[in-house]
C-alpha cells in the first residue's frame, strides 16, 4: 500500500512536470512570437521613420530652393530698378547742365539788349 501510494505520488510528479514542460514549452514559444513581432516593429518604425526624415528634408531643401530663387529674382528686379533710377537721375542731371547751359547762352545773348 505504501508502494503504490510512492507510485502514485511518482506519477502524478511526472504527470505534472510534463504538464509544466509542455506549458513552458507553450509559453517560450509565445514569447519568441512575441519578441520578433516587436523586432519587426521595430525595424518598421525605424524605416518609418527614416522615409519620414528623408520626405522632411527632400520638402526643406525644396522649401530653401525655392525661396532662394524668390530672392534672386527679387535682387534682379531691385537692381533693375536701382538701375533705371540711375538712369533717370543721370538723365536729370544732363538735362538741368543742358538748361543752365540754354539759360547762360539766352542771358549772353539777351544781355546786351538790358533785358536780363
Amino acid at each position: 500500500m505504501l508502494n503504490q501510494s510512492i507510485q502514485i505520488i511518482k506519477a502524478e510528479k511526472d504527470r505534472d512536470m510534463h504538464k509544466w514542460q509542455s506549458e513552458k514549452l507553450q509559453l517560450a514559444g509565445h514569447m519568441n512570437e512575441l519578441t520578433e513581432s516587436l523586432r519587426m516593429k521595430d525595424k518598421e518604425a525605424a524605416m518609418n521613420e527614416r522615409r519620414n526624415k528623408q520626405k522632411f528634408d527632400l520638402e526643406l531643401e525644396n522649401a530653401e530652393a525655392g525661396y532662394e530663387d524668390q530672392f534672386d529674382e527679387l535682387q534682379n528686379e531691385c537692381n533693375k530698378a536701382k538701375n533705371a533710377n540711375m538712369f533717370l537721375e543721370n538723365n536729370l542731371h544732363a538735362l538741368k547742365l543742358e538748361h543752365e547751359k540754354d539759360n547762360r547762352l539766352l542771358s549772353s545773348s539777351f544781355y546786351h539788349l538790358g533785358l536780363v
